[in-house]
């Protein structure tokens, strides 16, 4: 749509329509059977326990993230779970409900060959009750945001993620792209790396829509399936796999430099291929400069940084190792 004013309307109606839909759909909800209940005792129960810090002394960024834990923490003990992609603490944060770019990664997905695999994988679940998207109200466009990114690592790789036999995520949002590469036949060992509050939500939302949630042992075992966890100082049993793959969708370029360096510059060897989408700057980090560093360090790989055409300023590193099948 070439008018901004008359774009930046339609948005503003469009969102006012879906929050009244969500708000229709939470007076609507049933009552919980008995497997809802259970997931939401276990979630409210997880991080009821958590022993979140208090944010003073914290860079804003950390803060921000601190406080966005507390809140989660007393949302979830008082309002029903099934509905949380409706509160602004998860909405606001880790869920696209349309954005212009949306049409744009919806119509980059429609033209690939493979579309009818996308399109399958593309369903919406109703765990959290998303916002769906007004050009195709079988998705989200949160879910086509994460299914381009894919699509965009796939392209450069030259491999689907169903072969990967590991991926660390760090930084899992509520799930939803773990979720995503299950759907696409992924069948290893998913690690995602996170802040505690969002490991919990994370445990259930994919315990919501049916994927397995591993302890420590049965991940170590090497068992199928997705185990959630926040110490990063004790992952050093929790690395590595056949053909792994480190994915960060602007998580990794938000934490601090301690932070990354407790992950990238203890593991970094550990993964045959990087999917990684980051800004220029944050905060007081250079982080062009971080990954070029990144890539300095690994020559033994195949590197591409490259903007993102359609997100100002925002830019993908992808990296791999040759593969042998």
């Amino acid at each position: 749509m070439k008018n901004p004013l008359i774009a930046k309307a339609l948005n503003r109606i469009l969102r006012q329509i879906d929050k009244f839909k969500i708000h229709r759909q939470k007076l609507s909800l049933p009552e919980m059977s008995e497997a809802e209940r259970f997931l939401a005792d276990e979630f409210r129960a997880k991080i009821g326990e958590l022993n979140i810090p208090d944010s003073q002394g914290m860079s804003p960024a950390e803060k921000a993230w601190n406080d966005n834990m507390h809140t989660l923490q007393r949302m979830v003990e008082s309002r029903d779970p099934r509905a949380f992609l409706s509160w602004d603490v998860v909405a606001g944060t880790m869920f696209v409900k349309y954005a212009k770019y949306s049409r744009t990664e919806y119509g980059y997905l429609r033209s690939l060959a493979d579309w009818p695999r996308w399109k399958e994988v593309l369903r919406e679940d109703n765990a959290g009750l998303p916002a769906r998207c007004p050009f195709d109200t079988s998705t989200s466009c949160n879910l086509v945001h994460h299914a381009y990114h894919v699509a965009q690592f796939e392209k450069f790789s030259n491999e689907t993620v169903s072969n990967f036999d590991y991926v660390l995520e760090f930084g899992g949002g509520y799930g939803s792209m773990c979720r995503l590469f299950f759907k696409l036949g992924f069948k290893g060992r998913y690690l995602i790396v996170d802040l505690p509050a969002f490991s919990a939500l994370q445990e259930y939302f994919l315990k919501s829509v049916g994927i397995r949630v591993l302890t420590k042992d049965e991940f170590i075992k090497g068992e199928s399936g997705v185990l959630c966890a926040s110490d990063i100082d004790e992952l050093d049993d929790l690395i590595g796999g056949r053909k792994s793959l480190f994915l960060a969708t602007w998580s990794i370029s938000e934490s601090p430099l301690f932070v990354r360096e407790k992950i990238l510059g203890k593991y970094s060897n550990a993964f045959d291929a990087y999917l990684v989408a980051f800004q220029p700057k944050f905060e007081d980090v250079d982080n062009a400069v971080f990954f070029e560093k990144l890539r300095a360090d690994h020559p033994d790989y195949s590197w591409v940084t490259e903007d993102m055409a359609h997100l100002k300023k925002q830019k993908y590193l992808f990296g791999r190792k040759s593969f042998s099948n």
